[in-house]
């Protein structure tokens, strides 16, 4: 039954690419439609598609702010170079937080960091080793602190994410030094993310 089940609702989702379908395949994917309201517990954490990606943060911060896991906000750290004077500088900062995430190649301003949460890259940081925007998600297991060269403020400068086992092998590997605070339960399997820069 299951199987024919999923061959019916891959027919409707081809169906639905080309823009034929039939009434059958409409009642099937409306069946399988659930909003917000009327999920299930036992698929909370299955992925939730939306229209814009306002829809998306605003779910995904939703989902963040009732789990009780350690956590932490990172605002990005925009640095200008090369401008020929503080104002030129301020104007470019000003302008840089002014974008939108799509026009940041994927970074965020600000970044809501929880352990136990569920990730997906969003910058191609080694497309040979299976990290690339849209294709790796993982779940958020420990983060790294450190503290901030001028400011002294504590900030995470590395986090550990499980991806599957055939993502981040390298990254893994490269990795020579583990964190001290989280030496004793480090899994072999997790991943070492430092922060992006974008030049």
């Amino acid at each position: 039954m299951r199987q024919r089940d999923d061959l019916a609702f891959a027919i409707a989702l081809n169906n639905m690419t080309v823009g034929q379908m039939t009434s059958i395949d409409i009642e099937l994917i409306n069946s399988r439609y659930y909003n917000i309201n009327t999920l299930p517990i036992e698929a909370h954490g299955a992925i939730h598609l939306f229209a814009t990606n306002n829809e998306v943060d605003k779910y995904n911060n939703q989902v963040l702010s009732r789990m009780n896991t350690e956590g932490y906000s990172v605002k990005a750290l925009n640095v200008v170079s090369g401008a020929p004077n503080p104002q030129a500088a301020r104007k470019a900062l000003q302008s840089v937080n002014a974008l939108a995430t799509m026009q940041t190649y994927g970074l965020p301003k600000n970044l809501f960091l929880r352990v136990d949460a569920r990730y997906m890259v969003t910058v191609n940081i080694d497309t040979t080793d299976g990290l690339v925007n849209g294709g790796s998600t993982g779940i958020l297991k420990a983060i790294d602190y450190g503290r901030h060269k001028e400011t002294s403020e504590k900030r995470p400068f590395r986090i550990w994410v499980l991806f599957d086992k055939s993502t981040g092998i390298a990254t893994r590997s490269k990795c020579q030094v583990p964190s001290r605070k989280h030496r004793q339960y480090l899994n072999s399997y997790w991943t070492p993310l430092e922060r992006s820069l974008i030049l």
